[in-house]
């Protein structure tokens, strides 16, 4: 009993911020769905609030969107937050595919939300073959070109 009442102990008063820091709180009330932007946010002294563990840093917040609608005052912690779709499933997107100096463009349809850097699959709307690509940006995926086997010179032929 005496060990479990020294575990949380640590644990309740152990903080993931150093003492004095800066924590990020909501400068007024920020809907679900919003993306953040520097007016959206404040900062306290991190001994005015027993909330620290798992805030997110004011950097990483900044065009981030939010999963829940924070109150005004409130800290803003990682779960809090995703990186925005640029992409959304069944959404018709432009396909690029770069190789040698050459871009050839094509629609497909996204069979996956994303964000930028995120790997989807997308669907050909022409041919119906279905390649994964790199959001790029918003409703632009570049896929990456199959590769012909290289046949060693005098091969055979």
């Amino acid at each position: 009993m005496k060990r479990q009442l020294i575990a949380m102990v640590i644990l309740c008063c152990s903080s993931g911020a150093a003492h004095g820091a800066q924590i990020s709180v909501a400068a007024h009330t920020l809907e679900r769905g919003s993306i953040v932007s520097d007016s959206d946010l404040d900062t306290l002294d991190e001994s005015a609030t027993s909330h620290r563990y798992g805030l997110a840093e004011y950097a990483a917040l900044v065009g981030k969107e939010l999963k829940r609608t924070i109150a005004s005052g409130q800290p803003i912690y990682s779960t809090d937050i995703k990186t925005p779709d640029l992409v959304k499933r069944d959404e018709l997107v432009t396909m690029l595919v770069a190789r040698g100096g050459m871009t050839i463009a094509a629609t497909g349809k996204a069979l996956e939300n994303g964000g930028k850097g995120t790997h989807i699959r997308v669907q050909n709307m022409v041919s119906k073959q279905i390649v994964e690509g790199e959001i790029a940006a918003p409703g632009t995926v570049l896929v990456t070109p199959l590769v012909a086997p290289q046949i060693p010179a005098g091969y055979g032929l």
